[in-house]
């Protein structure tokens, strides 16, 4: 499993110092880097950590999250670090398109955040499965950093 930090993505595709994720140009150029990194990755999924991120607005929410879900599956990504406000902005795009995500909560816990349809449920279901190690069930496999 791949892990993204979306400050490191910023500083690389943007410009170094900045921990905003605002403007549909932003979100492009961030979306853009974030597709390199995970091209070649198969079908592994990717924790992409909004952690140190700043502000989220909602057209970088559109331009990274929807599209990122909209091409490549919920399957393919765990949103990791969203903060009250990161949330505030990203309910709305996925409303707009009738998009789930799946996020990573406290202690690892993973639920969904948006319009969650059956195949969203199946993803997340898929996802807890191939968290859960080998002995027996009992513990999770940690997610990457």
């Amino acid at each position: 499993m791949n892990a993204i930090d979306l400050r490191e993505m910023l500083h690389t595709t943007v410009a170094h110092g900045y921990g905003d994720l605002v403007t549909r140009r932003t979100g492009a150029a961030v979306r853009g880097g974030i597709e390199l990194a995970i091209a070649g990755g198969g079908e592994a999924p990717t924790v992409i950590d909004f952690s140190a991120v700043r502000l989220l607005d909602l057209s970088c929410a559109d331009e990274i999250i929807a599209k990122l879900v909209l091409q490549y599956g919920v399957r393919r990504f765990i949103f990791r670090g969203l903060s009250a406000s990161q949330r505030e902005s990203l309910e709305p795009v996925l409303e707009h398109h009738g998009l789930a995500v799946i996020v990573e909560e406290s202690a690892g816990r993973l639920e969904l955040l948006g319009t969650a349809g059956d195949t969203t449920r199946a993803a997340l279901a898929e996802l807890r499965a191939y968290l859960i190690a080998g002995d027996g069930g009992a513990d999770p496999r940690p997610l990457p950093a």
